[in-house]
C-alpha cells in the first residue's frame, strides 16, 4: 500500500551566543527515545551515527563535562556552553554562526513536524567541481564524506593554502554553502599535534575527525602533515 515517511526536525535543547543545538534519538528514531549525552547542531541530517550533519558530539567528552557532577540536563548545558565559549565543539564559532541567532519562538517551530517525501537513501550534492580530485591513499575518512574531500583538498596541497581557499574548494566539491563547509572544515582542522607523551598523528581532536594526521594552523595558513 502506499506510505509516506514523516521527516521532522530534531528538538531544540538549548541556544547559546547563535548556536543551536538539538537533541539526538536513538538509531534515528522520532518515535524512540533521545541520547542523553549526543547532541547536533543540525536538526534535520544529525544523524545518531556521529557522522551525518554538521557537527554531532557528546558531552562527556566536553572538557567542560564535570563527570563527577550529577548529570542532569541543567549540568549538561552548562557544559556545552562552557565548551562553546572556549571554541572546543567547534573553533571560531562566533565567527561561523555570526548573525544566525534563532527567533523566539524556535522551541514551538523545532518541535513541528515538516511532511516531506519518502526519504530515500541518503546521497550527497554533486560535486560542482566535477569530483575529479583523486582519493588521498591515506585518507581516514568514509570516501563519501564531506571529511573525505577536505582531506583530499589538504592532500592535494602539500605546501598548504589559505583557510578560507580550503573552506571555497570544499564547498564547491560537496555542493554545501561556505557556511556548513566551514562547519565541515573545522572538523578536521580541529587536530592539534601538540599532546605530550601522544604521537602527533594522534594528538587532541574533534570526536568526528579521526586520527592519523594533523593540521599545522599558522596565520590564517592551514596545512596537512601526516608524520
Amino acid at each position: 500500500m502506499p506510505y509516506r515517511t514523516v521527516r521532522v526536525r530534531a528538538p531544540l535543547f538549548m541556544t547559546h551566543k547563535g548556536a543551536r543545538v538539538y537533541r539526538v534519538f536513538k538509531h534515528d528514531d522520532a518515535d524512540g527515545d533521545v541520547r542523553q549525552y549526543a547532541y547536533t547542531f543540525d536538526p534535520l541530517d544529525g544523524g545518531d551515527d556521529q557522522d551525518d550533519g554538521i557537527v554531532n558530539f557528546d558531552a562527556r567528552d566536553l572538557t567542560t563535562f564535570d563527570k563527577a557532577a550529577a548529570h542532569d540536563e541543567k549540568h549538561i548545558k552548562a557544559a556545552i556552553r562552557a565548551a562553546l565559549d572556549k571554541g572546543e565543539i567547534v573553533p571560531d564559532i562566533d565567527v561561523l554562526l555570526k548573525g544566525t541567532a534563532e527567533p523566539a519562538n524556535v522551541e514551538a517551530k523545532a518541535a513541528a513536524p515538516e511532511a516531506r517525501p519518502a526519504k530515500a537513501p541518503k546521497a550527497r550534492p554533486a560535486a560542482r567541481d566535477g569530483g575529479k580530485r583523486p582519493r588521498d591513499p591515506r585518507n581516514p575518512f568514509r570516501p563519501t564524506s564531506a571529511y573525505a574531500a577536505c582531506f583530499d583538498i589538504l592532500a592535494a596541497h602539500p605546501d598548504g593554502m589559505p583557510k578560507d581557499k580550503l573552506v571555497q574548494l570544499l564547498a564547491g566539491a560537496t555542493g554545501k554553502d561556505a557556511k556548513h563547509a566551514a562547519f565541515d572544515a573545522q572538523v578536521l582542522l580541529s587536530a592539534r599535534g601538540n599532546e605530550p607523551g601522544l604521537s602527533r598523528n594522534d594528538g587532541p581532536r574533534h570526536r568526528s575527525c579521526r586520527p592519523g594526521f594533523w593540521v599545522r594552523r599558522t596565520n590564517g595558513h592551514v596545512q596537512l602533515v601526516v608524520d
